[in-house]
């Protein structure tokens, strides 16, 4: 009998507070978990709670125990961001030094958040250097990156802070609890003629996020409007191209370039909350049907606005797994708008409503495009006509929707789940990384 891909090892896997995102985190990073453990891992949980808190002597007993356990590698569960929180970095990277497997969300957004202390709120606090920390990272020699999104590996190589290779792309796994309800109960069969949203859109979060000097508002502006005349543009690349734009002197003065600190503090607000925000709603809204609006759980003030743009308001929160799977399959059709930090990729959130059984609509992009190739196309749009003529198409066609949903299903547990994902990268990065030494 052929041993699992993962027999043997020992592996430190990352476990999010328990309050973190109303639990979703801790529920995922069970998730990834388990997924090792069924490929043969011994996996040893690092609860970061005592990291986070500052409870030493918690802290170090765990430290003991991992000693003990002897771990061939740690990783970052859900995301990466969790192993180089600078608590979690020092005690459980640095002082075990042991390789570590980072499979990044938004790396361009969440490294420098974790890198620099203090997080300046306005330019006259900004601080020069990250760009010679984010390399020090970056080229860590005991340290394997994994990228959802081939755009920030180019991203990452034009800011001159480090090259990885396309390998180093992967999609998103995607939980089994997914693919096991969609082969035991999902239809996409979903008897509502609405179109569902799920997800957060930060409509009060983007309010609350203003600037003294009014060109970086008028810098916003612009490259919001930029977004609107072309679907296909990245926040990134828009928000960069503005900046760019400004005149030396006053880039300068605004402490606007990669290695200023402010620089990085105001492409975190921009992209993961501003760009998530209005915009997201009126791309959703450009399907011409009445929009059932699945989230903003814990923002009573964005669900309001959101109702007051003539959506329903739906489940405000669905705990992750069978739940989720669920709503998924029970609507006839949902429309996603691509997360803002993401340059040519893409959340699990796909996946799993196509695993599970349900069917979305998506913003166009290529790594989406390079992952399904033929099948991508039909779910992809670029534009509100594009978008509006593809959901009555396919609300009119539930057949043809239902067979789509089928094909993409097909092909995701070979490929897309958390399990294929680890057997296929884990033992990749542990060879790079012994041969290294």
């Amino acid at each position: 009998m052929a041993s699992l891909p993962l027999s043997g090892l020992r592996l430190a896997v990352t476990l999010p507070p328990a309050h973190f995102f109303s639990g979703c985190d801790l529920a995922i990073a069970r998730d990834h978990v388990f997924a090792l453990q069924q490929l043969g891992a011994a996996v040893y949980e690092f609860d970061t709670t005592p990291a986070y808190m500052r409870l030493k002597s918690e802290l170090g007993k765990q430290l003991d125990d991992l000693r003990r356990f002897r771990p061939d590698a740690v990783i970052g569960a859900p995301h990466a961001g969790y192993a180089v929180q600078p608590f979690v970095r020092h005690s459980l990277l640095d002082e075990l030094d042991v390789p570590r497997l980072l499979y990044w969300d938004h790396a361009l957004l969440q490294l420098p958040r974790y890198l620099v202390k203090p997080w300046p709120g306005s330019p006259g606090e900004s601080s020069a250097g990250v760009l010679a920390r984010l390399r020090a990272l970056f080229k860590h020699p005991r340290a394997f990156h994994f990228f959802p999104d081939s755009g920030q590996i180019s991203a990452l190589h034009h800011l001159g802070i480090a090259d990885f290779p396309p390998d180093s792309t992967y999609i998103p796994g995607i939980s089994h609890q997914y693919v096991d309800y969609g082969r035991d109960q999902g239809d996409s069969s979903g008897e509502s003629r609405e179109v569902a949203f799920f997800g957060n859109i930060y409509i009060a979060a983007a309010r609350k996020i203003t600037y003294a000097d009014e060109t970086l508002l008028a810098l916003r502006g612009r490259a919001l409007e930029r977004l609107k005349a072309d679907w296909d543009c990245a926040p990134y690349d828009a928000y960069r191209e503005e900046i760019q734009g400004l005149s030396p002197a006053l880039r300068s003065e605004l402490r606007l370039g990669p290695d200023e600190s402010f620089y990085w503090r105001f492409l975190f607000d921009e992209l993961s909350v501003v760009a998530n925000g209005e915009r997201r709603l009126q791309v959703a809204l450009e399907c011409g049907r009445p929009l059932a609006y699945f989230g903003g759980f814990a923002d009573p003030e964005t669900r309001e606005a959101v109702s007051r743009a003539g959506c329903r308001l739906a489940e405000e929160y669905l705990p992750f797994g069978q739940p989720l799977a669920a709503a998924y399959a029970r609507q006839a059709m949902a429309v996603d708008v691509g997360n803002a930090p993401y340059i040519n990729g893409f959340s699990t959130k796909l996946f799993s409503c196509f695993a599970a059984g349900g069917f979305m609509l998506t913003s166009r992009k290529a790594d989406l495009a390079g992952a399904l190739g033929d099948l991508a196309e039909a779910i992809m749009f670029s534009s509100a006509e594009e978008l509006s003529a593809k959901v009555n198409h396919f609300l009119s066609a539930p057949r043809e929707r239902r067979n789509l949903t089928r094909q993409i299903q097909a092909v995701i547990p070979e490929k897309f789940t958390l399990s294929a994902l680890y057997a296929r990268t884990v033992p990749k990065a542990l060879s790079a990384l012994k041969g290294h030494e």
